[in-house]
């Protein structure tokens, strides 16, 4: 059964601001009845105190909390220290916790031509991601790499290289055609989805409209949120991920609005 719930990426600037709290962020969030939450970890910040504060307040509410972070290279060595820490405290939320990662958005910079790996760089991160890979089972983790500046070939190319490779399906990001280099159609998506189904297991909820961004997650965007729905693993954890905003209420009312858009297109299939 597919589990519904979002991120606190959105809500960044106003925890960064303090304008409200991480608490806060969780006991909206249970007043939402959702099944989860994603807490992102902006670069690594959160003491173990914290994260153990947060996981506390969640069993409370009844909430499972996956886990996220940033600013990470799985091309580059000096890395690897970071991203076991990561590891490590993605564990404190419990077995079966998902942990959302970039690759090496760094390496990819398609305005100035680059649009995605060199040979080299390819095999180097997929060397370093089946080593971290192993390391979060160990530590009962589930890595979920996110797509986010790889165009579908790309990202396809290091599902098929890594079987046992899990990833973060952002349905927006592969249409942003300035930061990938490719202009993608939803018929490459809808394929990409049906053939990766079974690691595609977590999925980030944004909607771009003509390739362009949106603020609210929109059922007829470039992605159809209905048709895709159909396509899903059944057990995909489903997270609302709007871009953030400075102000509370406009945080709280578009997440809200994608979560009852979810639903409502949940119930329907």
């Amino acid at each position: 059964m597919q589990k519904i719930g979002f991120t606190t990426q959105t809500f960044k600037e106003v925890l960064l601001t303090e304008k409200t709290t991480l608490n806060e962020v969780l006991e909206w969030g249970a007043q939402q009845s959702v099944d989860w939450i994603e807490l992102r970890d902006f670069s690594l910040d959160y003491t173990t105190d914290e994260l153990l504060k947060a996981k506390a307040t969640a069993e409370r509410l009844n909430l499972r909390l996956h886990y996220a972070w940033d600013t990470t290279c799985f091309h580059s060595p000096n890395d690897h220290h970071r991203i076991r820490k990561g590891i490590e405290n993605a564990a404190l939320f419990g077995n079966g916790t998902c942990s959302r990662v970039v690759i090496a958005p760094d390496l990819i910079d398609a305005a100035n031509g680059k649009s995605g790996y060199s040979n080299e760089e390819f095999e180097v991160i997929v060397c370093n991601i089946r080593e971290h890979i192993d390391t979060a089972k160990e530590n009962g983790v589930h890595l979920v790499f996110e797509n986010s500046l790889e165009t579908i070939n790309e990202f396809d190319a290091l599902l098929e290289a890594i079987p046992d490779m899990l990833a973060t399906f952002d349905i927006a990001n592969f249409f942003n055609h300035k930061e990938t280099g490719a202009e993608e159609t939803w018929a490459d998506l809808k394929t990409f989805s049906i053939r990766r189904k079974h690691q595609l297991p977590y999925v980030h909820l944004k909607s771009c409209k003509n390739r362009v961004l949106q603020q609210e997650l929109l059922r007829d965007g470039d992605v159809p949120l209905d048709e895709l729905f159909n396509h899903l693993h059944e057990n995909a954890v489903l997270c609302v991920e709007l871009p953030l905003s400075y102000d509370l209420d406009c945080c709280n009312r578009r997440v809200k609005n994608g979560l009852d858009l979810t639903r409502s297109l949940k119930q329907t299939i």
